[in-house]
């Protein structure tokens, strides 16, 4: 993997996997959402985070609190379905701030609901899933 995020874009189920380097920094994030928000990748489409080869991230809060609030102007109010965002590969030192970026979408309804899952497979079983 190289320094910086890869995406893999699925139009069929509607998802994007969002593959972390090793150390991520708040352009990581930055170009993740830059994406959804651009319309590079659907808005709409569930995620799945994959944080396997992380060991450490960068996210100062002020960076954090301006991410949070584009990614949730471009969320409905009151969603029919909440999108999905399924988390793999956590360690404890990421742990932390991974909770701390899923706490500024709690709300209700939700708008995103937030899973941890021990593999890739689990994960993609959970977001396929029909609601």
């Amino acid at each position: 993997m190289t320094g910086e995020i890869e995406f893999r874009v699925l139009d069929d189920p509607g998802l994007v996997e969002a593959l972390f380097p090793a150390h991520v920094k708040s352009h990581h994030i930055r170009t993740l959402i830059g994406h959804l928000t651009s319309g590079a990748i659907d808005p709409g489409y569930n995620v799945l985070l994959d944080f396997t080869a992380t060991s450490t991230i960068e996210f100062p809060a002020s960076d954090m609190i301006e991410l949070a609030m584009k990614r949730r102007r471009e969320l409905p109010a009151y969603p029919g379905k909440p999108l999905r965002s399924a988390i793999i590969g956590e360690r404890p030192a990421i742990a932390p701030l991974v909770e701390m970026w899923e706490g500024f979408f709690f709300e209700d309804p939700p708008a995103i609901i937030f899973r941890r899952f021990s593999s890739r497979e689990q994960a993609l079983n959970w977001i396929t899933e029909p609601r």
